[in-house]
């Protein structure tokens, strides 16, 4: 689930996430953090959403990507201030 999710972001492809359920529902905190954090909490649908409506609501792909190409310079910061 979080690595379709991320690969559906670098190619900046439409997506839906439906929430794991039982034991393995400690997975969601992941894809739920990572969808926050990009404003996307719009694509999480949940038993008894309607999954046209998710899937249609619209991704500005324009701020996604600002987003993310942010994130990925303070965790080049990170790594480089940790090896010095």
């Amino acid at each position: 689930s979080f690595h379709g999710i991320a690969f559906s972001l670098i190619m900046n492809t439409n997506f839906i996430y439906t929430p794991l359920e039982g034991e393995h529902s400690k997975g969601n905190d992941r894809v739920f953090s990572l969808l926050n954090m990009l404003g996307l909490n719009s694509k999480i649908c949940r038993v008894g959403k309607n999954f046209e409506e998710c899937l249609n609501s619209p991704i500005n792909w324009e701020n996604v990507n600002k987003i993310l190409n942010k994130q990925k310079l303070l965790s080049i910061k990170f790594i480089k201030d940790a090896l010095l």
